[in-house]
């Protein structure tokens, strides 16, 4: 057999393949242009291509087809070829004998730890099909949440560009007309006009200066959210916000819910789950103090004990999880905290639009209305002093 793995050097290659159960004679590093050539390309909608594909897979499963016929038939109906191409690669890798899981393992740009966590245990307890069905309502129903999030914030985006757009016109191109019909009046013109017409100039003058600064200010940002310390203190300083930080923590916690609900429900050990769970938040704060949680869980004092001492959960989800793991039914309580807190991100998101709408209007009429009050007043300036 041959193929390509992605790590960080020879010995990890190798290691993995002995995990995978196989003996590598021979390992080398191949050159970017070629590990771009072998890379699949795939299309925007990873989240509902995926969603789709294990729904369909599991469809067919159910209805007493073979793996590998099972995997083709899915393959075959893909409408992006790079997804097509993975997965015909995970049907050989079937058909040589590999575990479903383990092929899927193989491709970890499509099928993520917790895709594949939930897939081998799935076939570790002979309900593969109804795993594949979880996992298609798991990522139909977070891609529902994300795409509600994203909507709601893309209006004002809208709006915050075309605000900008307008100043900028205004700034560039019709405040420096008015300033030459000014300057050939020779008038003095008052204060808050001749501070606008400066502007304009520096704008006009020095824009490669603005656009530079703003090109280094966000490679500085890029830089610095590489860096942990840097990542932690914004990650904190974004949930201390007044409405779009509770928006940050419901995400949060529903991610978490969700996803350690449906890894606990699928079979995978609580342990791992919660592993995990911590390569899957993206705020650093949640994720570092799982950490404690883990510490916690091994020395056996359960989850809700270790979750209220990481101080960054809301009381109602600790209140929660105490009583789903009192009544050993945690993996339920997970599920429905998880329904429970993405209702609150969709109310959470459209509060925050309902607010940043008006502010967005408001700041961009009074800017506009500065410009224009400004050129107005030296007008009236310039037909006194005529009169």
């Amino acid at each position: 057999m041959t193929g390509r793995i992605e790590a960080p050097d020879s010995g990890a290659v190798s290691a993995r393949l002995q995990e995978l159960g196989f003996f590598p004679l021979t390992v080398s590093a191949v050159s970017e242009g070629e590990a771009a050539s072998g890379r699949p390309r795939f299309a925007r909608g990873g989240g509902r291509r995926l969603a789709g594909f294990s729904r369909q897979l599991a469809v067919l499963l159910e209805a007493g087809i073979p793996l590998d016929h099972a995997l083709g038939i899915a393959g075959e109906v893909a409408d992006d070829p790079g997804f097509r191409d993975v997965i015909a690669r995970v049907r050989r890798s079937v058909e040589e004998g590999t575990s479903l899981g383990d092929a899927f393992a193989r491709h970890p740009q499509v099928f993520d730890e917790l895709y594949v966590s939930m897939v081998r245990a799935g076939e570790a307890g002979g309900a593969l099909d109804q795993i594949l069905k979880r996992l298609a309502e798991f990522l139909e129903e977070w891609q529902r949440i994300r795409d509600v999030v994203v909507s709601a914030l893309l209006y004002p985006l809208f709006l915050s560009v075309f605000a900008a757009g307008a100043v900028t016109v205004l700034m560039v191109f019709v405040v420096p007309r008015f300033a030459e019909v000014f300057g050939d009046m020779g008038a003095r013109l008052p204060a808050p006009t001749r501070v606008l017409m400066a502007v304009s100039a520096f704008l006009r003058r020095f824009w490669w200066l603005l656009g530079g600064g703003a090109a280094a200010a966000g490679a500085a940002v890029a830089v610095g959210a590489r860096t942990p310390a840097w990542r932690v203190w914004w990650d904190r300083n974004v949930l201390k916000l007044p409405l779009a930080g509770d928006l940050a923590v419901k995400i949060q916690v529903s991610r978490f819910a969700r996803v350690f609900g449906t890894l606990i429900a699928s079979g995978v050990p609580i342990l791992r789950a919660l592993e995990i769970v911590t390569g899957t938040l993206t705020n650093s704060v949640f994720s570092n103090s799982l950490a404690n949680v883990q510490a916690g869980l091994k020395e056996g004092k359960g989850v809700a004990e270790p979750l209220r001492r990481a101080g960054v959960f809301p009381p109602l989800f600790l209140h929660m999880v105490a009583v789903g793991e009192e009544t050993g039914r945690l993996e339920e309580m997970m599920l429905t905290v998880a329904a429970s807190f993405d209702r609150d991100v969709e109310t959470a998101a459209r509060r925050l639009l309902s607010l940043l709408e008006p502010i967005i209007i408001l700041l961009m009429g009074l800017v506009i209305g500065a410009i224009i009050l400004s050129i107005l007043w030296a007008i009236f300036s310039v037909n006194q002093l005529a009169f």
